[in-house]
Formats: C-alpha cells, sequence, structure tokens
C-alpha cells in the first residue's frame, strides 16, 4: 500500500517540480525581456535569477533524495516480503508432507504462499491444498472478504483465490459475484467458475446448466466468453457441442468457434462444418479459422471451403485459404493458384504459402507462377516462397 502512495507521491512532486521549473523559466525570461525595454537595475536581475535557480535547484535536490529513499525503501520491503514469503513457504511444506499442524492465519502472503505451491503441484494435490486453505481459516477469510467488503482490490484478491484453489463448494458464491454490478468483479468471477468447474468431477448437464444462462445474458463480450469456455478444460466439451447448435445465437456461436479451434481436437470438426454456410461472414470465417488450428477438414466439407475461397469478403477468403492446408484434394490447387493473384495482399500470400506445404504438387505450381503468371504480385510472392 505504502509503495503505491510513495509513487503517487513522487508523480505528484515531479509535476510540482515541472511547474516550478516552468515558472523559474519565464520569471527570467520574462525580467531580460523586460531589461529590453525598460531600464532594470542589474542586481535585481541577478537576485531574481538566483532565487529562481536556488529554489529549482533545492526542489530537485530534494526530489531527487525522495526518489533515492523510496529505492531502497522498496528494495528492503522486497527483501523482508520475500524472507516471509519463505517461511510461509516452509510452513506450509510441513503440513504438506510431514503433516504438521495446519497454522490459524488470514495473512494475505500466507495465502500466496499456499496458492504458489498449489499453482505448481499436480491435480492429485488439489484436494489437499483445498482441505488446507480451508482448516487454516484463509478461505473463511476470503469468503467474508466478498460478502462484508467493498474495496474493489480486495474483492478482486478473493475472487483470484478461490480460481486457484477451485473447489467446488464455493461454487454458490461465485455465481452470485457474477452478477457483481463491477464488470471487471463479475469478468473475475466468471473465470474462478468456469476454473473451479474445469478441475471438478462433474456431469455436462450440470455445465450446461450452470454455463449457458450466464453465456445467453449477453453481459459478456464474445472475447470474454471465449476465454471462460477455454477455462473450462476438457469440461468444455459438451458445452462446445450444445453452444455450436444452429439454434444458438451468432455471438455465442464465434466464441465457442474460436474455442473449438483452441482445443484443435480433430473430433470436434464436424461442429464447425453446418457454420461454413453461414449468412454470416464473421461467424463464417470464425467455423474456418477453427478448422485452420486443427489444419484438419472433413471431406464431406471441401466443397463449402471452395465456396467460401469465392466470398466477397476477403478475410473469408483468407480464412479459407489458410483452412486448404486440410483439404486432401488437388481441386484446391486450382483455387489456391487464383487466389494467389487475389487483390487482398493477405490472401495472396496465405495463397502461396499453402502451395508451398503441399508437397511436390504445390512446389511445382509455384515454380510455374513465378516464370509465367500474368500478375507480378502473383510471380514475386511464388518466388518469395520458392526462396
Amino acid at each position: 500500500m505504502w509503495q503505491a502512495i510513495a509513487s503517487r507521491t513522487i508523480s505528484l512532486l515531479s509535476f510540482i517540480g515541472f511547474l516550478l521549473l516552468s515558472l523559474a523559466l519565464l520569471v527570467v525570461t520574462g525580467t531580460l525581456s523586460l531589461n529590453l525595454f525598460i531600464d532594470v537595475d542589474n542586481g535585481r536581475i541577478i537576485s531574481i535569477v538566483l532565487i529562481a535557480v536556488i529554489a529549482t535547484a533545492v526542489f530537485l535536490f530534494n526530489l531527487a533524495f525522495f526518489q533515492i529513499l523510496h529505492y531502497f525503501a522498496s528494495k528492503n520491503s522486497r527483501q523482508s516480503y520475500q524472507t516471509k514469503k519463505d517461511k510461509w513457504l516452509e510452513k506450509w511444506n510441513e503440513v504438506l508432507w510431514n503433516d504438521a499442524q495446519v497454522p490459524k492465519t488470514h495473512e494475505l502472503i500466507a495465502a500466496e504462499a499456499l496458492l504458489e505451491m498449489a499453482e505448481n503441484m499436480s491435480l492429485d494435490y488439489q484436494s489437499k491444498f483445498q482441505e488446507i486453505y480451508k482448516e487454516s481459516g484463509l478461505l473463511a477469510y476470503d469468503l467474508r472478504t466478498l460478502k462484508y467488503n467493498n474495496l474493489s482490490e480486495d474483492r478482486a484478491r478473493a475472487l483470484e483465490h478461490l480460481a486457484i484453489i477451485a473447489d467446488t463448494g464455493n461454487t454458490k458464491i461465485l455465481e452470485k459475484e457474477i452478477k457483481n454490478p463491477i464488470l471487471e468483479l463479475s469478468i473475475l468471477a466468471l473465470f474462478a467458475l468456469a476454473k473451479t468447474y474445469a478441475k471438478a468431477e462433474v456431469n455436462s448437464e450440470k455445465i450446461i446448466e450452470i454455463f449457458v444462462p450466464i453465456i445467453d445474458s449477453d453481459r459478456f463480450s464474445m472475447g470474454i466468453i471465449e476465454e471462460a469456455l477455454v477455462l473450462l478444460e476438457d469440461n468444455a466439451k459438451d458445452l462446445l457441442y450444445y453452444l455450436s447448435r444452429p439454434t444458438t445465437k451468432e455471438k455465442q456461436v464465434r466464441a465457442s468457434l474460436a474455442a473449438i479451434g483452441y482445443f484443435a481436437n480433430l473430433e470436434w470438426a464436424e461442429w464447425c462444418v453446418p457454420w461454413l454456410s453461414s449468412f454470416d461472414p464473421e461467424t463464417q470465417a470464425a467455423a474456418l479459422k477453427a478448422l485452420v488450428n486443427m489444419r484438419y477438414v472433413p471431406a464431406h466439407a471441401y466443397s463449402e471451403i471452395y465456396k467460401a475461397l469465392e466470398s466477397p469478403k476477403w478475410f473469408v477468403r483468407n480464412q479459407a485459404v489458410n483452412a486448404s492446408i486440410g483439404v486432401l484434394s488437388e481441386k484446391i490447387n486450382e483455387y489456391l493458384v487464383k487466389a494467389i493473384s487475389d487483390e487482398a495482399w493477405w490472401v495472396r500470400y496465405n495463397a502461396a504459402s499453402v502451395l508451398a506445404q503441399k508437397g511436390k504438387s504445390g512446389q511445382s505450381l509455384l515454380k510455374q507462377i513465378a516464370t509465367s503468371h500474368e500478375d507480378p504480385y502473383a510471380r514475386d510472392i511464388a518466388k518469395h516462397f520458392l526462396g
């Protein structure tokens, strides 16, 4: 806390120093300029200049002294913090490995030490850490913070702790916190809930029952929904399937397609196929991008890739070109040759890149393009990928 106050104080003093220096320069400049029109005693001018310079020098000296003092104080504080943290790490190691008695505490540094250990250990020890966190009183302190403390900083820290400890006994309070009017806290609660269920043995119906209403509420942006889906890890599977159905809202579909692309599970490629023919170009591009990450396209969806390569939207054509790496058909090469002279630079570049990865047939086509294509830009890009 004091470091933040000291930093703000230094910033304020620096600003004041800049103003005083500017004022001093203004006084000196004004006095010298006035002397051009009015005869002013030189002794008075020198006195004004000296006062301005000395006052500025004294202030800057004090500011530099305060900054040096702050540096050493911060250094000592960091060393003291690390020493205390190391002591708590020793205590928690004794509890974890030697069955020592769990100490009662609500110190922040104790929580940080225990949670740091929890993050670096395998899931096999998750229940043990949850037990220690609860028995020590740290969990109760976090829950009291969320119930009674209105300081956003403290509430955010408590939510971060619950996300790491991932105890399903805390899900109700997390669901409640998701409705917090402060969006930043609401997002942290959503991420904590997703991380908690990622490590839990829970049926897919439960995941769908909890997360679908949250996603349908339109409270969160597509990017936040996508991150929450990714944080659910393996437990996101059935929820992603549910969200990729044709009856789902476009925004939620795009978020689920992005998450499907992140996991790059080939078994989920079929969930993307219906959206390759979407009337919404952004959704179509999202489905294509998911297949790009998988580097795989189901054979029955090749025709949709061909159609997307002729889309009026350049970003759809671009994703279709990238997805072509997963099309195992010689016919795709005809479309890539055409795309290499596309009006959009990224489409041309990526078409050449995909051809370069298509083995001997792709290399042969690039050589033909480099020597005889009518478009000079196409020739240049082909030469670039031929080296």
